[in-house]
């Protein structure tokens, strides 16, 4: 008899696939932990409520969708296949330093995210996996607060739901294996946020602020068809322009924070790097995250007072694109840029 699974025997695989529709099979080194899911189909059903009926007797089936996201931590290595699918742009990572276990990567953003998706199997049931054979990811969020670990959360578009593939089974899910169970990334002393104008020097220490917490989000539009000859969506494509928003919060009011809201009136343009630093790999190498925006305006200031104690400030940004890349930016012009430094040897689109 199968056995009902609980959330810490669940098993998540998300693999790299080439052909819409077309699963693959999710193997070692394609598991991914999360703390959520929230992937779901619906089937439309279509009555027929022609006049001369007493009541409704028949139905039939209209439009399939599937959707959702998935939340987890953010990790210095796990979840590259993830970023590069919704960046768009990866490459063959770089070796630190001969003989040494440390790569370095880039993962940019791409135009458009044609050809780029996923298949994501679930096993839910001991006997039982939820395949989304194709999914692709339009939605990505990061936000962490001090002396905690920085969160992911990601919303994508499926084609469908299969409850009975032969390509993801349960035999099949024990081959899932983890690149990495143990490299969250903790908002902590080691992290660092560097602004300046965009026009000025090279960011450094000398131009770090310090919040207390952060959030960025960015949203691609996507827009899926129902075409003839087949009963689920065509591979979505994008609709209008992408959407990116970040947010840092101070827990005071005070002369560093207050000068954004110069900024703001004056329409300022800031660069700005977020980074995070975790164990060591090896040598003098440690796992890295680095987050470049290069051309951001404040849109919306805040210090409102709630009571007799302090008052704190939220500062949200615009992340634009320029075309040319700021001093100590070189080659960043689209709206923002993720750098790692982590053990993985092997392009993640690839």
């Amino acid at each position: 008899m199968a056995n009902p699974l609980t959330g810490r025997e669940i098993l998540v695989g998300l693999k790299l696939a080439a052909e819409w529709r077309t699963a693959v099979a999710c193997g070692a080194n394609d598991g991914i932990l999360i703390l959520s899911e929230s992937f779901k189909q619906t089937i439309e059903h279509i009555d027929d409520d022609s006049a001369g009926l007493a009541f409704i007797q028949r139905t039939d089936q209209g439009k399939i969708e599937a959707s959702g996201g998935m939340e987890a931590y953010m990790r210095y290595e796990g979840l590259d296949v993830l970023l590069a699918l919704i960046m768009g742009t990866a490459g063959v990572p770089t070796i630190a330093e001969a003989e040494s276990d440390a790569y370095t990567n880039s993962y940019v953003m791409a135009d458009n995210l044609s050809g780029l998706f996923a298949t994501l199997a679930m096993l839910k049931k001991s006997d039982k996996v939820f395949e989304y054979p194709s999914v692709k990811f339009h939605q990505f969020g990061l936000s962490g607060e001090m002396n905690a670990p920085v969160k992911l959360s990601v919303q994508g578009i499926a084609n469908l739901l299969e409850l009975a593939s032969v390509t993801n089974t349960a035999a099949t899910s024990e081959n899932i294996t983890y690149p990495d169970k143990g490299t969250r990334i903790i908002m902590n002393k080691d992290a660092h946020f560097w602004i300046n104008d965009e026009s000025g020097a090279a960011l450094d220490s000398g131009d770090a602020v310090y919040p207390s917490g952060f959030e960025l989000s960015f949203n691609r539009p996507q827009d899926a068809d129902l075409v003839a000859g087949n009963e689920d969506v065509d591979e979505p494509v994008g609709e209008g322009f992408p959407e990116m928003t970040l947010t840092l919060n101070f827990p005071r009011y005070n002369d560093a924070n207050d000068a954004f809201f110069t900024d703001w009136e004056a329409l300022t343009r800031k660069k700005l790097e977020i980074y995070f630093k975790g164990a060591l790999i090896d040598s003098t190498f440690y796992y890295e995250f680095k987050l470049s925006f290069p051309n951001l305006k404040v849109i919306d200031p805040d210090a409102a007072i709630s009571g007799p104690g302090k008052i704190p400030v939220s500062l949200s940004f615009k992340v634009l694109g320029t075309d040319v890349a700021p001093t100590g930016m070189t080659g960043i012009t689209k709206p923002f840029q993720i750098d790692v430094q982590n053990k993985r040897t092997t392009d993640p689109l690839a």
